[in-house]
């Protein structure tokens, strides 16, 4: 069984200290910032696609869908969204909100045990599924991401999977790989911000959904994220 993210992987970036600087290609936001393919706290764009993944695998499926965000890496958060599709977050400058959405493959659920099987897997599987990824910001203008320029996988990422994990496998070691889009938003001003990102899957594949996060960048050091630790990912 192949398995699509069950959650965004996003990366929202606030660097205050200093005027926002776009790439010739990054698009501009309403709020200030920039949308600009997957980085930071160090990794790459796969990378934490891969971290963020491994967390919704290593605990229970009752536990998630909390409306709130967590950490991926150093000032890197992720939403978790809850039923209604909405997650709210608040963090201090610097703070980094992935949006991002993929396929995985699993050994244990797809038997594909060696990495390149694995992420021949996961690519073939995004591909064929995911037919458009759409970030707005702040009622900014749609910037659709799935595009060569936004794709990202992971390395092969080792986990301990829950009692109880989404997957409906027994507990115990599991290793899988994930490939789909990401962007970062950069440099988003202090106060509230809205993010969508709007995934139209292929003919066949399901409606289009929706996921929102209200991020607030907070002018101090406040933060409301669950700090879940960890490298899973990480070669």
């Amino acid at each position: 069984m192949r398995g699509l993210c069950r959650c965004l992987l996003t990366v929202l970036g606030v660097a205050l200290c200093a005027a926002p600087v776009a790439g010739a290609h990054d698009q501009l936001t309403a709020g200030g910032g920039v949308i600009a393919p997957a980085r930071g706290g160090g990794l790459s764009g796969g990378e934490l696609m891969g971290e963020a993944q491994a967390r919704q695998l290593e605990v229970p499926a009752d536990e998630l869908g909390s409306g709130r965000c967590f950490t991926v890496a150093r000032n890197v958060l992720a939403p978790d969204p809850g039923m209604d599709g909405t997650a709210t977050c608040t963090g201090p400058r610097r703070t980094r909100l992935l949006l991002s959405f993929g396929f995985f493959c699993t050994d244990v659920t797809d038997n594909v045990v060696t990495a390149q099987q694995q992420l021949a897997c996961a690519v073939a599987g995004a591909q064929s599924t995911i037919q458009e990824m759409n970030i707005t910001v702040d009622a900014g203008p749609t910037v659709n991401i799935r595009t060569p320029r936004f794709a990202a996988s992971s390395p092969q990422c080792r986990v301990q999977l829950a009692p109880g994990n989404f997957l409906g496998v027994p507990p115990g070691p599991a290793t899988f790989t994930t490939s789909g889009w990401a962007a970062v938003i950069r440099h988003l001003r202090p106060g509230p911000h809205t993010a969508t990102l709007q995934i139209v899957l292929a003919p066949g594949n399901g409606e289009p959904f929706t996921s929102t996060i209200f991020l607030n960048i907070a002018r101090g050091g406040h933060s409301n994220h669950q700090d879940l630790g960890g490298r899973d990912c990480v070669d």
